[in-house]
């Protein structure tokens, strides 16, 4: 896809995008706005129309009680006599009886007890007809009405007047919230099957109860709002039209000194940097962009000719990015310094030698230790024990018995020398307590070791072990020889995943930033960077601290 097509495509995907959304968000807030309006009115309506009626139920009530006679209206005798004989009207109270009036119409009954005195009023819904009939504020489609517990009608339905109220059943979703003790609105279909708006309550007198409901029918509502989504589909199509011709305009004034452009880099990318990178455009963006191109072919030209001298290996020809972000410069400066470095690297090479025989060398009195251990000592041994048992002679005996225990003697200290049997045997702990009490036997200084390692859980390694001893070795017999200390305390502790080295004593202490080459600090220092350890010295006169921590997580024996 060329880029002035990719433009159009672009800018009119966008703009068709924020232009539906932003109608389609409008059209929403609207109609929730709509909504809302209209509910909350009805809502007011239905509150209006439930007060009117409770009012008018209440003042009809208060006359009726105050008539000391019996009190009929013009309702017929035989509706009367139904009340009478009815059980459930022999309590005081108001009765909905519009199942015994034959008209459908609605009809309630006031009754009233006193002693021997009874008192029934029939009262027809006229006037509550005329209250739900007022019609202000719910247009051409609304409507106020009155329903029974029964889910009956009991005022006159605007919409189907050849019906009697009583034969209209209304058990729509608000009629059954009102009779579960609820009242709200919403929107939802009506008894004809019709979606409306609607607000919906209850009327409580003495017992009487009815649902009213004030609705209007949601296609008018909505008609203006029909009106208006048309509107906002032309305006929109207008719009996209618009865009398309201006992305035309912007996709030709950009795309051509692009494609320019495009021709001028291929030509450089085969190699070819003494083509003219120089034009001119309306629009500055491009014209910063055509200098920038100019700027990089200089840059290439630096690039090769630096190149081609790295490649005569001329490592002393000076060469100067032509900014802090000229990244092939400061590659070819890299590539430069990496060759100089590896010439360096050449004269290094024999240092590392040096470390890989001194491994090996640990290796092989590590091994010598262990024949000298497990080979000549037993022979040794066996050997006095075989002179013991043969030569007669007591004088000859004790010398030869002096000789062996000498050599025995010299053996173990030249292998303890090598390598310590019991760091093989038995552990870092038991070979350091061992090393503690020799020195406290040949020495007047106060040693005191802590051994917090695992033992024989241990997951350090061997030549970890080995180097823990060494450093312990070397900071013990400082302090001896060197310090003059009186007291030392060695604590190493063994974690999960470090092993931690605390040492002390109240020697003279040493300035530790003038450290010797072959000074015990730093070969201790060495030791604790070859493990990736971390160490920290503390030295002053009577109080010297060192603190190792060295991790363990991937030392396993």
């Amino acid at each position: 896809m060329t880029i002035q097509k990719w433009l159009i495509l672009a800018i009119n995907t966008l703009l068709t995008i924020v232009v539906i959304t932003l109608s389609v968000a409008f059209y929403f807030q609207f109609k929730k706005a709509l909504d809302e309006r209209v509910l909350l009115q009805l809502t007011s309506i239905k509150r209006l129309k439930k007060n009117q009626i409770e009012a008018y139920l209440k003042r009809e009530w208060f006359q009726f009680e105050s008539v000391a006679e019996y009190e009929i209206t013009e309702i017929s005798d035989s509706i009367k006599n139904k009340v009478i004989n009815n059980r459930n009207y022999q309590a005081t109270g108001a009765y909905d009886v519009t199942h015994l009036n034959t008209t459908g119409k609605l009809l309630i009954a006031f009754v009233f007890y006193r002693d021997t005195i009874q008192k029934i009023k029939l009262l027809n819904g006229d006037r509550i007809q005329d209250i739900l009939l007022e019609r202000t504020g719910l247009g051409d489609s609304g409507e106020s009405y009155l329903v029974g517990n029964d889910y009956r009608l009991r005022s006159q339905s605007r919409f189907y007047t050849a019906k009697l109220p009583f034969d209209i059943l209304a058990k729509t979703k608000g009629v059954l919230r009102v009779f579960s003790g609820k009242s709200g609105n919403s929107i939802f279909e009506d008894y004809r099957d019709v979606e409306v708006y609607s607000a919906y309550g209850s009327i409580d007198f003495l017992n009487l109860k009815f649902a009213i409901l004030s609705e209007i029918d949601t296609e008018e509502v909505m008609a203006p709002l029909f009106h208006m989504q048309k509107r906002l589909v032309f305006i929109a199509l207008l719009i996209v039209l618009v865009g398309v011709g201006i992305s035309l305009y912007l996709s030709k004034i950009i795309a051509k000194p692009v494609v320019e452009m495009q021709n001028k880099l291929q030509s450089m990318a085969s190699g070819n940097y003494e083509i003219p990178a120089g034009n001119r455009s309306k629009l500055r963006e491009i014209q910063s962009m055509f200098m920038a191109l100019s700027e990089l072919q200089n840059s290439l030209k630096g690039a090769v000719n630096f190149s081609s001298k790295i490649g005569e290996m001329d490592l002393k020809h000076s060469y100067e990015p032509i900014s802090s972000k000229d990244l092939l410069g400061y590659s070819l400066l890299k590539m430069r310094d990496n060759l100089i470095a590896f010439n360096e690297r050449e004269a290094s090479y024999n240092t590392l030698m040096k470390k890989s025989l001194i491994e090996r060398e640990e290796l092989e009195r590590k091994r010598i230790s262990m024949e000298l251990h497990d080979g000549i000592g037993p022979l040794l041994t066996t050997l006095k024990m075989y002179m013991q048992n043969t030569i007669e002679d007591s004088v000859v005996k004790e010398e030869v018995k002096g000789l062996l225990d000498n050599t025995i003697t010299e053996i173990r200290h030249i292998t303890y020398a090598l390598l310590p049997p019991t760091l093989i045997d038995f552990g870092l702990g038991y070979t350091l307590k061992s090393f503690v009490k020799n020195l406290k036997n040949n020495n007047k200084a106060n040693i005191q070791f802590e051994d917090d390692t695992r033992n024989d859980t241990t997951r350090m390694s061997f030549d970890l072990q080995i180097n823990l001893f060494r450093i312990s070795q070397e900071l013990l017999n400082n302090a001896i020889k060197h310090a003059n200390a009186a007291r030392i305390n060695l604590t190493i502790s063994e974690f999960e995943e470090y092993v931690s080295l605390f040492y002390f004593d109240d020697g003279v202490g040493y300035n530790t930033d003038q450290v010797n080459i072959g000074s015990g600090l730093l070969n201790i220092r060495e030791r604790v960077e070859i493990f990736n350890g971390e160490l920290l010295v503390h030295s002053e006169k009577n109080k010297t601290t060192v603190e190792i921590e060295i991790p363990i997580q991937n030392e396993t024996n």
